[in-house]
């Protein structure tokens, strides 16, 4: 029996796009997950309440962690003040919103029968609590895909550290290690990975014809704005759409070249913090995307959702 797909993620744009591209592909999706990351608990949780909403999908969202497990958040500049572009507060209605936490639903997971594909888009503070708290979910767990980390590239935050991890490294680490240690599939698609494939000014034209998914212009265009313009981390052709690769990769895994390794995570909070780096491991379960061809990625995105 194929298993379901639990997505764990912060909306965010790229998120968004994440979400419409899993709907889009009819991925089994039993629950979405929410963490904070590109905008506070309170703006992800209603965002992705709304994008479940307007694609027309059922999946229950649980609301997580509204911080990490030490130190602070840090939240995105490029997603907008609600993490969805241009859309404002009172545009972002749903009532999908589940009672049940994030939590609550990694425990009932932790103790079923049954196994889930865990897809994880932004920092991994829910994963590392429900790890703690349930030592024995590795046996639900049939793979994990992650967005995070630098290791051939500068960060998306410091010279050092991509935005997921830099948000709990300490998390990002006890995941790492926990997936390794128990054996679980893990696959790491690090953020020079996901500068190799850009949503350019024509996708978005492309995509507000295609997609039947509202304010798609106005979610999307102020993100290449920000990418496009003359800063630290911009000058780009387009914008990064990082998490929508995790889906890309579980429904694409062949445009994906993945390398066993261990991964070591800086968690002292010095200008290093953040920093990931790798050794290569023979026989490790942690695989780290080194490649990907980024063309026929870009196509694969764009055809799945203009479908």
């Amino acid at each position: 029996m194929t298993p379901t797909i639990v997505i764990d993620t912060d909306p965010g744009i790229d998120d968004a796009l994440a979400l419409a591209f899993a709907a889009s592909a009819a991925l089994p999706i039993d629950a979405i997950t929410v963490i904070y990351g590109n905008a506070t608990i309170e703006n992800t949780a209603r965002n992705a309440s709304y994008i479940v909403d307007i694609l027309s999908e059922d999946w229950p969202v649980h609301v997580g962690a509204a911080r990490p497990l030490t130190g602070n958040a840090r939240l995105a500049e490029s997603h907008g003040n609600t993490g969805l572009g241009k859309l404002k507060s009172n545009q972002l209605t749903s009532n999908k919103r589940n009672e049940i936490s994030a939590s609550a639903y990694y425990h009932q997971l932790a103790i079923s029968n049954e196994k889930r594909v865990l897809f994880c888009m932004g920092p991994l503070t829910n994963i590392a609590e429900a790890i703690v708290s349930n030592p024995d979910i590795h046996k639900n767990l049939d793979q994990v895909i992650i967005m995070g980390g630098a290791f051939a590239e500068r960060g998306n935050v410091t010279e050092f550290a991509e935005f997921n991890v830099i948000n709990d490294p300490v998390s990002f680490s006890r995941v790492i290690d926990y997936l390794k240690t128990k054996h679980v599939i893990t696959r790491v698609i690090p953020v020079e990975i996901c500068r190799k494939v850009l949503l350019l000014r024509k996708d978005a034209e492309i995509l507000e014809k295609s997609m039947t998914m509202p304010n798609i212009r106005k979610i999307v265009d102020p993100y290449i704005d920000y990418y496009t313009a003359k800063s630290e981390h911009g000058e780009y052709e387009g914008a990064v759409i990082y998490d929508v690769l995790v889906p890309l990769c579980y429904v694409r895994p062949e445009l994906f070249d993945f390398d066993p390794v261990t991964i070591s995570t800086h968690i002292v909070q010095d200008e290093l913090y953040g920093q990931t780096t790798y050794k290569k491991s023979s026989g490790s379960s942690v695989l780290l995307c080194s490649a990907i061809d980024g063309g026929v990625a870009k196509e694969c995105i764009m055809d799945v959702l203009c479908a």
